[in-house]
């Protein structure tokens, strides 16, 4: 059975949206740097800074309908 993932609190998807823009803003920033700085994980912040989504949100891509559809 594979480990399950805990949901993000909304605080440390806040540091990871500041850690992005900080990369975005200075590009003189590292990865590593910045995920020192803000305190997070640095395998998830570089998946969001090559373009990874919010697994939330790409989920409800997948979907067939939109919620408005429904």
């Amino acid at each position: 059975m594979p480990p399950t993932q805990r949901p993000r609190l909304p605080i440390e998807e806040g540091k990871l949206v500041l850690a992005t823009n900080a990369i975005r803003i200075d590009p003189k920033l590292s990865v590593s740097r910045a995920a020192t700085l803000y305190d997070t994980p640095r395998s998830i912040l570089y998946r969001r800074v090559a373009g990874a989504r919010l697994k939330a949100i790409a989920n409800i891509l997948k979907r067939k309908l939109l919620p408005i559809e429904e």
